[in-house]
This record gives structure tokens, C-alpha cells and sequence, in this order.
């Protein structure tokens, strides 16, 4: 398969170059030509190039960070049209092109401090929707983890891992959460399972075989690398979950083979062994 990545210098598009690589023929964009290994990528103003041709376009744009979310404007709703409406005129001159977005959880829950970012990401789905003739995808991801990661990113993971690195006791509060963490391999293989389904126009939450608490990530870490943890009361007691109980992806014949924890364990292990840190089991 000819397949365009956009957002391809991401977290999420790194993991998914990675994971394509071997098998299609890729095309990388970026906001600007950047060398990834022996390939250049385009700008996305070539997408609609007369002479290209994709099978399939994956829109990975998108908010990396998420201490971002908290100070989002509207201006998230410009970003979320402007690189959509990209790839939809390029489906109207190629509408056998199959479209796989990349979009979240949080249309599940439109009314939190991130209220912007969850309204755009509904309205892109129901504008896809809105276009049963194209072939379009949308994967609701919900949390996802690899070594492609940004350390700088504000994440109980980022944070874990940090407080290794720096030899520092992590201070997080009373509350647990539950999360669900989707291995880099079984996205792929959802990745793969939308392709073979074409054509298709629907929406699928990402998730795997089992999901995390806190407490169970905070145990992983304190006895594979020795990570030194406090707890403080949290002002709220109840579990914070956010993850899909929606297996509808199994219809296009999507089974996951990886937990949460195992993923979150192989990925770490490839992040700290670059910081010459190693597991202290074998």
C-alpha cells in the first residue's frame, strides 16, 4: 500500500512510521521538509500534488502535549478543519483513498476543562459522517505510550519515568486512575484491520486487552527500577477511569494481544536502557 502519514515527526506518528515501515510504501508530512532517517518528507501543501497518488492517508495532527488542553482556545477548532479539510479534498479527486483519523476518547466525555478540544474532535466525526460515499475512519485513542514519547509531556507515565532518570521521589495523590494503554504492535494490527475493512465509514475506540490502574503502574515501576513514591490526600476519592469498554473494532476483526501493563513495560524498558538503566529483573 501507498500510505501518507501527516503529523509524521509526532508521538503518534513516529510509532506509526515505525510500525508500517517494512510492509507499505510511505509518505511522510510534516509542516515543514525535515530529514527522518533516509527519507524526506513533504510539506503538507503537496498532499494535493495532480501526480500523487495514496491508498491510504493517516491524519495524525494533533495535540501532543496534554498540559496544552487546559489552555486551549477555539483556535483548536482551526487547527482540527484546517489539515481535515486538506485531506477530504484530496478524497474528492480519490475516493477510493481510504482516510484513517486519528481521534480521541474525550468525544465520549465533550464536557470537561478540555471542553474545545473534545467539541472539535465531535464535530470531525460527524462531518465524517456526514460523507458516507468517502472511506473514512476515525480511531478514538485514549492513552497511548511508546519510546517515541516526549519527555517533556505531562503525563503520570513522563512523570514516572522522570523521577527514575533523576533518581526523585514522585509525589502523586491518594486518587486512582484507570487507564488503558494500546502496544505499539496491536495498534499497528488495528491499523491493518481498517485497510483490509475497506471501504468503510465508521468510528472505533482504541483499546487493549486489559487496562491499568495507578497503583498497579506505580508497583510495575517500584520493582523493575526502584522508583520512590509518596502519596497525598486527594481532594476527590473516586476512580478516575477513562478508557472504552466499546469493543466494536472486534467487527472489522480487531483482537488486541497486549495489556496495558505489558505495553507500558517493553516501552519504558527501551526509554531507560537509553538513559543506561536497566530493569532490576530479568
Amino acid at each position: 500500500m501507498k500510505i501518507a502519514i501527516l503529523g509524521s515527526t509526532g508521538h503518534i506518528g513516529k510509532s506509526i512510521t515505525h510500525g508500517l515501515c517494512n510492509n507499505h510504501e510511505l509518505t511522510l508530512f510534516n509542516r515543514s521538509n525535515t530529514q527522518i532517517g533516509e527519507q524526506q518528507t513533504k510539506s503538507y501543501n503537496e498532499l494535493n500534488d495532480a501526480h500523487a497518488h495514496y491508498d491510504v492517508i493517516i491524519n495524525c495532527v494533533g495535540i501532543g502535549n496534554p498540559a496544552k488542553l487546559d489552555t486551549l482556545d477555539v483556535n483548536i477548532f482551526n487547527l482540527t478543519e484546517q489539515f481535515d479539510t486538506l485531506v477530504l479534498n484530496y478524497l474528492q479527486h480519490h475516493d477510493s483513498t481510504l482516510y484513517i483519523n486519528m481521534s480521541s476518547g474525550a468525544v465520549h466525555t465533550p464536557f470537561t476543562a478540555s471542553t474545545f478540544y473534545s467539541i472539535a474532535k465531535i464535530n470531525s466525526e460527524a462531518k465524517h459522517r456526514s460523507f458516507p460515499h468517502f472511506n473514512i475512519i476515525d480511531l478514538r485513542v485514549f492513552n497511548y505510550f511508546t519510546r517515541y514519547i516526549n519527555l517533556e509531556y505531562s503525563y503520570l507515565i513522563t512523570d514516572i519515568l522522570n523521577h527514575i532518570i533523576q533518581d526523585k521521589t514522585l509525589i502523586t495523590d491518594t486518587k486512582n486512575i484507570v487507564r488503558d494503554y494500546i502496544h505499539p504492535f496491536d495498534f499497528i494490527s488495528l491499523i491493518e484491520k481498517c485497510i483490509e475493512a475497506s471501504p468503510i465509514n465508521d468510528a472505533f475506540d482504541v483499546y487493549s486487552l486489559k487496562p491499568v490502574s495507578k497503583i498497579e503502574i506505580l508497583s510495575l515501576f517500584e520493582h523493575q527500577y526502584n522508583l520512590k513514591y509518596t502519596f497525598i490526600p486527594a481532594e476527590l476519592h473516586n476512580t478516575d477511569k477513562y478508557y472504552s469498554t466499546s469493543h466494536k473494532a472486534s467487527t472489522i476483526g480487531y483482537a488486541p494481544r497486549f495489556t496495558s501493563i505489558k505495553a507500558l513495560k517493553e516501552e519504558s524498558k527501551h526509554i531507560l536502557q537509553s538513559f543506561n538503566i536497566r530493569s532490576q529483573i530479568i
